[in-house]
């Protein structure tokens, strides 16, 4: 009866032995379950966790003592999960703070000059950009912010060059050297043109040199030169033109008189026909063919304006 228990048993481990589990190496595993269940939880947690501005609000001053002068909520790199600038002042400086709800970031420490009402937020259908608006020895100057896909805060190839706005018409100016006591609704300083690109960041349109015999097939560029030269009735004038793919061609203007020599310059916006003035005032100083060489875009060619009706007739 004893042998026959004991074949038995040798029978079914040598069936079952190869799906048993020692004891010890059944407790790693359910150890191993258990450990790494709660993190599977958590990250999914991370990536469904989209808070309300006013949750996220309430999180940051749970947080932070600093007094809060603006609040800037946004889905910023667009991953469907709401984050913040938020704009402090502590003492005599301001501070910059980027808070996802789980990470508070200080992003720019003692800004000076910051007001928040000349803060902003550029808006892409793939990422938003947040603009700072500073004041820097008496230019006007933008720190421009963005969130990349790892939740990081980067400066973009425009921060710190001057001043930038979207007008209501879509267009991104960028005007280095903007007086910050002029009306900054009106260009005291050369306006330069920039378009975004899907993961290249902001380009600027770059400019090729043209002269006077194809500026002057344009409807209406004969009468800006005159009205110039009206202008300065004292000053011997010279000009030379660059033309650009959005639509603008920037007038460089020499003055002489005597031994005085000034430079100054307009920006023209030009159609399939004609050339119109954008700005009655001129900028100091010379336009460039791009204020950003290393991101600038250039046309290939000039392309010849087409003629009116009238103009085919001879009138």
């Amino acid at each position: 009866m004893k042998k026959k228990i004991l074949l038995s048993a040798l029978l079914l481990l040598t069936l079952f032995g190869c799906r048993l589990t020692p004891r010890e190496t059944e407790k790693e595993n359910v150890a191993s379950i258990n450990l790494s269940a709660p993190e599977t939880e958590e990250n999914i947690e991370k990536k469904e966790a989209d808070f309300s501005r006013g949750d996220l609000l309430t999180m940051f001053e749970e947080i932070n003592n600093e007094e809060i002068e603006n609040f800037l909520y946004d889905d910023y790199n667009k991953d469907g999960i709401h984050e913040a600038f938020v704009l402090t002042k502590a003492e005599d400086k301001h501070n910059l703070w980027f808070f996802q709800g789980r990470e508070c970031e200080l992003a720019g420490e003692a800004v000076e000059g910051v007001k928040p009402l000349e803060t902003d937020i550029l808006t892409f259908s793939t990422r938003d950009y947040l603009l700072l608006q500073q004041v820097k020895e008496e230019k006007r100057n933008t720190i421009v912010y963005g969130i990349d896909n790892a939740n990081k805060v980067f400066e973009t190839n425009i921060s710190r060059k001057g001043y930038v706005t979207k007008t209501a018409s879509g267009e991104i100016w960028l005007r280095p050297g903007a007086d910050a006591k002029a009306n900054p609704e009106k260009a005291e300083s050369t306006t330069y043109y920039l378009y975004y690109v899907f993961d290249e960041g902001f380009r600027e349109y770059g400019a090729i040199p043209i002269g006077m015999e194809q500026f002057l097939e344009f409807e209406g560029a004969q009468k800006i030169l005159d009205d110039l030269t009206a202008e300065y009735p004292e000053y011997e004038l010279e000009f030379s033109f660059l033309y650009r793919l959005n639509h603008c061609i920037h007038v460089n203007i020499t003055l002489k008189q005597a031994e005085n020599t000034e430079y100054k310059n307009m920006t023209l916006i030009y159609d399939d026909y004609q050339v119109m003035r954008n700005s009655e005032k001129l900028a100091d100083g010379r336009a460039e063919i791009a204020y950003m060489l290393d991101g600038a875009t250039f046309p290939t060619a000039f392309k010849h304006p087409k003629k009116n009706n009238a103009q085919e007739n001879g009138g």
